[in-house]
């Protein structure tokens, strides 16, 4: 489940350099899971930052407004009318979807277009400000849309490459930085190829993954949260 990451090594973006560590590999059907806190802070309902490093090994699902390769979500289950949010690769697009009551089939905002090679590595970031939600590849805006309707407190635990059954990512993730603030394209630019400290100021949770082999936060969890909030998570 562990692989070694240069992800920065190839990028030629803006702040890029290189990086070493582990990456958790996700086969479709393997998770993570990160619990449900009484703080919220997987409650995607103010302002937010989602970061990760992910690298495909299968092409992402090509329907749009149907299955993904999920990074990261919170999701009731499977249906309409759920409680459930989910951010992942779709059609070579990043996509954000969410559902709850009264919302029938849930609703999509998608990045644009953009290259994905399989086998390589990205930095993907989504931004929530307001109604106003704005994707980044590697630390370059992919797109802004808007959505009005909100989204609903989910009642289930926050997961990592997995949402249900459709919705799993094939590939690998690393690097996964929750934020309970929104930055700027520099910030991003600026981080991406850095590990933090893990006390910057909003951040939420924060999960290296690289732990290697034999590394654990038990009895709290085998993937650590090194924000100090100890939100640590529970492979599945």
């Amino acid at each position: 489940m562990l692989a070694a990451f240069l992800g920065c090594l190839a990028l030629a973006g803006p702040g890029a350099r290189a990086q070493s560590g582990y990456a958790l590999r996700f086969n479709g059907s393997n998770g993570v899971n990160m619990g449900d806190p009484a703080t919220n802070v997987f409650e995607l309902v103010g302002d937010v930052t989602l970061e990760a490093w992910v690298r495909v090994d299968d092409t992402p699902p090509a329907a749009l407004g149907g299955t993904c390769f999920t990074i990261l979500g919170k999701d009731l289950g499977p249906g309409n009318n759920q409680h459930k949010w989910f951010w992942g690769l779709q059609n070579g697009r990043l996509a954000y979807h969410i559902n709850g009551p009264g919302y029938g089939n849930g609703y999509w905002v998608y990045s644009n277009a953009f290259p994905l090679s399989l086998g390589r590595w990205y930095h993907y970031a989504l931004t929530k400000q307001g109604d106003n939600y704005t994707f980044y590849v590697n630390g370059e805006a992919v797109g802004t849309a808007a959505m009005a309707a909100a989204t609903y407190d989910v009642p289930a635990s926050f997961t990592t490459g997995y949402s249900e059954p459709c919705c799993n990512m094939q590939g690998y993730i690393d690097e996964v930085r929750v934020w309970q603030q929104v930055h700027s394209v520099q910030h991003l630019r600026h981080k991406m190829c850095e590990k933090l400290a893990g006390t910057e100021p909003g951040l939420a949770a924060y999960y290296r993954m690289d732990e290697g082999v034999n590394g654990t936060c038990l009895p709290s969890g085998d993937v650590c949260d090194t924000s100090g909030n100890g939100y640590h998570g529970i492979k599945f």
